[in-house]
Parts: structure tokens; sequence; C-alpha cells
């Protein structure tokens, strides 16, 4: 079986799911412009682009790899008039990272210099991202705008980075070095959201898809299934707050920041209105791993300051 085939048969409920909220909130919002933005789109195996395009009028998809996107493309069975609705955007950093990060980090791992230098550099790095710059010719453009488990990724590859070289530094400075680029993380996921937010319109609503945890013996969190399971059937998402130490790196993050930046005054005239939207489920991802995801559906206007 293909990889991709073998994908579509695990992720199918989670493809489903995602494409059913996507949908839901996209046909119930009003003053809807017909444009949406699905950030990290990738291969597209988590979502019915044919499903979705029947909602929109333009769909742009972006991803720092726009040869991804035309690959998954091809395994939609999309015609001539559904493929032009769409628009690719690529070759973006999404956390205005502009200092060649992972390159030079490697050279840095691989000359061995020492974890003050490379901790400083990280954090260099962290205090001078910017997204101020990014997409500012589609800033308060969409009506919708997906985040579907990038906050997640942001920096994923600082950690296969690290791992290559961990022998030829201490345990101590490993940790340290680690504890910066949780650091990184913490930024990324702030300015990240900050774009998301910048080129939503003002009576547009964002879709923020969280991989909050990863559910796998390798980190010892099967034991939070149950847990995990009351949350997704009482529609509760605090429950999960009990083991937020074991949250992915940037999805915490991320969970922390949206919730700082809310209105709660208008937060609750939207939930009266049915308009604020939490959804739960798990993600089956392969054999031996799953994801708790967490989702949102918020309207610009319970974010505090918006305009």
């Amino acid at each position: 079986m293909r990889d991709v085939d073998k994908k579509l048969e695990y992720w199918q409920t989670h493809r489903e799911v995602t494409t059913n909220f996507i949908v839901e909130r996209a046909s119930a919002l009003e003053n809807n412009n017909g444009t949406m933005a699905i950030f990290g789109a990738g291969r597209c195996n988590d979502l019915d682009i044919k499903e979705v395009l029947k909602y929109v009028k333009k769909l742009y998809l972006l991803d720092i790899e726009v040869s991804h996107i035309e690959e998954g493309l091809k395994n939609q069975n999309l015609n001539d008039d559904e493929r032009k609705k769409i628009i690719l955007i690529g070759d973006i950093d999404f956390t205005g990272n502009n200092e060649n990060l992972y390159e030079q980090l490697e050279e840095m791992l691989k000359n061995k210099c020492s974890a003050k230098k490379i901790i400083k550099f990280i954090r260099n790095v962290s205090n001078n991202l910017d997204t101020l710059k990014l997409l500012e010719e589609y800033e308060n453009f969409f009506s919708i705008v997906v985040s579907s488990g990038v906050h997640s990724q942001l920096f994923a590859d600082t950690f296969l980075i690290l791992e290559k070289y961990s022998n030829d530094y201490s345990k101590k400075d490993i940790s340290n070095i680690y504890k910066e680029i949780i650091y990184a993380y913490s930024k990324g996921a702030y300015e990240y959201n900050n774009l998301l937010l910048k080129v939503l319109n003002s009576n547009g609503e964002i879709l923020i898809l969280l991989d909050l945890i990863e559910i796998c013996e390798e980190y010892n969190t099967l034991r939070f299934l149950e847990l995990i399971e009351r949350s997704i059937k009482t529609g509760n998402p605090t429950l999960i707050d009990e083991i937020s130490k074991y949250w992915l790196m940037g999805s915490g993050h991320a969970d922390t920041d949206i919730r700082s930046r809310l209105d709660e005054d208008n937060v609750a005239i939207f939930r009266k209105e049915n308009k604020f939207k939490y959804r739960f489920w798990i993600w089956k991802f392969s054999e031996e791993r799953a994801y708790y995801i967490k989702a949102y559906a918020i309207n610009k206007k319970c974010f505090k300051n918006s305009k």
C-alpha cells in the first residue's frame, strides 16, 4: 500500500471531522466574502479540498513548500474549474524567521561552539522574529483563516539537528539548549498567531486546530486516554489543563496565547449566539500514535483590540 493510501486510511475520521468543521463554519459565517486561507496546507492529506471548494470563491493554500501542495492536489481529483479557484503561496516562514536558523544552528553544533554561544544565537533569533512584513498584501483580507497542526511544527527541525550532535555536549548543556528552543517555540507561536489575525478581516473567523497531546507509549501518555476521552465526551477542555506539562510545544504555547488574547465580554456574546466554537477529537495518526485535537472557531471580534 502506498504511503498516501495508508495515511488516508488512518486519517479518515480526522479528515472527515476537520473538513466538516471547516465547511460548517464557512457556511454559517455572516458577511463571508468567499475567501479562505489554509496555512500549513502541506500535501492536504488531512482535508477534502474538493468539499471545501463548494463553500468558497477563492481558496489560498499556504506552505513553505509549494511542491508539497501541488503533489497533494493531484490526489484530490479536482476538475479544471475547481483548480482555478485555488491560489498557492509558498516559500514563507510563518514565524518571520529570517536568520537561516537551521543552517546556522547545525553549523555551530558541527563546529562544537559553546552551549552559551548557541543559546545566545537562538535567543537572538527568537527575539527578532517578526511577521509584520509577511503577507502585507493580504492584511484584513480573508473571511476564514485556517491553521491545522502548524504550531507544533514551527521549530521542529531544531530538535532533530540537536539530537545529531548530542554526544558532543554534556547533558547539562543539551538541557539548557533544549530550554532555549522551548523559548523559541513560545515566541514563534505568538508571532504566528499575529500573522493569522493580521490577514483575517474584521468580520472573519479564525479556525485553529491544535495537536495538543501526542498519545503514545514513547511519551507515556497512553495513561491519559481516559481523561482525554472524558474531555471530548463532556466538551470540557479544562480537564486537559491538568496535564498541561505534556502538551506539545508550540501547540501548548499557542493555546495559552490565544486564551490570553480573548475579550471575555465579546466571547460571552458570541457564545450566546452559538458563534464561538470548540471541538475536540482524537486523530489516529498511525498504528503507534494518536493526537488529541483541540479546535477553535473564533470571530475576530472576540479578540482584544481587534480591528
